[in-house]
């Protein structure tokens, strides 16, 4: 009889502890449906706005590679042109990006371009090759003087019209600094062999080679576009205000730099572009800094932020 009802005991003690595993089992299953439910409608929120934080920074990049082709697109187009272009084409833009938000997501977007509170720069181009010199033929000459700020230089060299040991030397200053970085290419038979000067430091030398007898140099990065060459570059001063040209024989070539205003130096080199000779060089309008006002609607959140996108220096 004892034993029976020990037997016994122990059945109901261990019926009891199931039936408090379930319970606790069940609580707890509750509880994480209740968290997993808080926690997922606070992420939902917190999605909406990393997105709209995205869709600012996709924008802000979009909108300065399209402006920058813009700008690089026509030489003879005047600045009411140019604005013109510009709001156009980020309509169009605005439209895409739209219509793949659309696709993706429930959130409507809406991006426009505001050419009045725009600014303008001057972009000195010369889009033919021929030796780089200024108005008067003068191959030592100053394209830009301390009153601008550059933010473009692009040079492409024709190989098969410069004479194998031919040079040019460029030299950029800041004038508040004081720096300044010398750039000294030199043409070979198979491409131009970039020293780069910096103030500051040591100088660093590379070899750009030749595409079909053409270089196309990125001298305010300091890279090639067609090859992996690299130095440093005008931009490494931050904010250079002058360009100094000095070419050692005829250095043949087309090239642009982009500054953030005009000034009486350009002015005094350079002819404005229009019906032209497109070997001259010539001063064309440049959108420098844009004013982009970005609207976005969706379940969740609403958003509108207006940003004045540097074109040229990755600036806010």
């Amino acid at each position: 009889m004892v034993g029976e009802r020990t037997r016994g005991r122990g059945q109901l003690i261990l019926v009891g502890a199931l039936l408090l595993a379930t319970v606790i089992f069940g609580l707890s299953l509750l509880l994480n449906s209740m968290l997993f439910t808080g926690a997922t409608g606070d992420t939902g929120a917190g999605a909406a706005v990393e997105e709209t934080n995205h869709l600012d920074f996709d924008v802000e990049l979009s909108a300065r590679e399209l402006l920058v082709r813009l700008n690089h697109g026509d030489r003879n187009r005047t600045a009411t042109e140019l604005g013109d272009v510009a709001e156009n084409q980020v309509s169009n833009f605005s439209r895409a990006l739209a219509e793949s938000k659309a696709r993706s997501s429930s959130m409507a977007v809406n991006v426009t371009y505001n050419n009045d509170s725009s600014s303008f720069g001057r972009r000195i181009l010369q889009t033919e090759n021929a030796d780089i010199s200024d108005d008067d033929g003068d191959l030592d000459w100053t394209p830009v003087d301390g009153d601008a700020r550059v933010g473009w230089f692009s040079l492409n060299v024709n190989g098969s019209a410069t004479d194998s040991g031919d040079g040019i030397s460029i030299v950029a200053r800041n004038g508040t600094s004081g720096k300044d970085v010398t750039l000294d290419l030199t043409m070979n038979d198979t491409g131009i062999e970039v020293d780069s000067k910096p103030s500051w430091g040591a100088k660093v030398s590379d070899f750009c080679g030749a595409e079909r007898s053409q270089i196309l140099l990125d001298l305010y990065a300091g890279s090639g576009f067609t090859d992996n060459c690299e130095f440093p570059g005008i931009g490494t001063l931050d904010r250079p205000t002058t360009i100094e040209v000095d070419a050692d024989g005829e250095f043949y070539g087309k090239y642009a730099i982009v500054t953030n205003s005009s000034t009486s130096t350009i002015e005094a080199h350079t002819d404005p572009c229009g019906p032209g000779i497109p070997a001259d060089p010539c001063a064309a309008p440049a959108i420098w800094e844009a004013t982009v006002t970005t609207i976005a609607q969706g379940d969740s959140v609403q958003f509108a932020t207006t940003d004045n996108v540097t074109v040229y220096t990755n600036e806010r």
